[in-house]
């Protein structure tokens, strides 16, 4: 018995129903349907607002991306018969064929269940520039975020040089304010030691002098 493939799409499911009918009723013409794709100007989404896209599902790259909201956000009505995302569940379960013929039984099964291909390519543009803008914004946002971030760097590098040069003064007048105090003092010393003078006159010492 031929196995299925795996897939959970209403398309997929109904193809292989289609497939099996189909063994049972005398061979099909060799001509391959393939609807032929109107040209139009691309479906251009509106600049989505940046929703909190971030952890609302988990992509095949491991970033969390919601992209549900974005597409939302955007103004794109899904249609869950009519997507990229559709097409591609569907080509995978043609994926041991050349591409080629993968487009052909593509079409053609978008083709035997009248779902209109130029409606795919709609959404998909939709879908495409949604993220484009998204993404636009994003790096729009990133890139205040680090200007602000290198400005304010900036300034604390002011404030953080301007400490340090208060600390360069501080300690030079304290290491020049020793230096001439201890001098002094020990002049001072030499007098008393002159006159003859001792820890036990009726003048204390000044105990901050060490």
């Amino acid at each position: 018995m031929e196995q299925k493939p795996k897939g959970k799409s209403w398309i997929s499911n109904l193809l292989f129903e289609d497939e099996g009918r189909a063994s049972e009723s005398p061979a099909e013409s060799s001509d391959t349907f393939e609807p032929e794709l109107p040209v139009s100007e691309p479906v251009i989404a509106p600049v989505a607002a940046r929703p909190e896209a971030i952890g609302g599902g988990k992509a095949s790259d491991g970033a969390l991306l919601n992209l549900k909201e974005i597409y939302r956000s955007a103004g794109i009505a899904e249609n869950p018969f009519a997507t990229p995302e559709q097409v591609m569940e569907l080509q995978a379960t043609f994926s041991d064929l050349p591409v080629e013929m993968q487009k052909q039984k593509v079409l053609k099964t978008l083709g035997s269940f009248k779902v209109d291909v130029q409606a795919i390519v709609d959404n998909t543009r939709a879908k495409t520039s949604a993220l484009g803008s998204y993404l636009q914004g994003i790096q729009t946002d990133a890139q205040n975020t680090i200007e602000a971030s290198n400005q304010t760097i900036a300034q604390l590098q002011e404030q953080i040089d301007a400490c340090r040069s208060r600390i360069t003064e501080a300690q030079s007048l304290l290491d020049q304010t020793q230096a001439h105090c201890g001098r002094e003092i020990s002049r001072l010393k030499e007098v008393l030691d002159f006159l003859g003078a001792t820890a036990s006159l009726d003048a204390p010492p000044d105990r901050r002098i060490k």
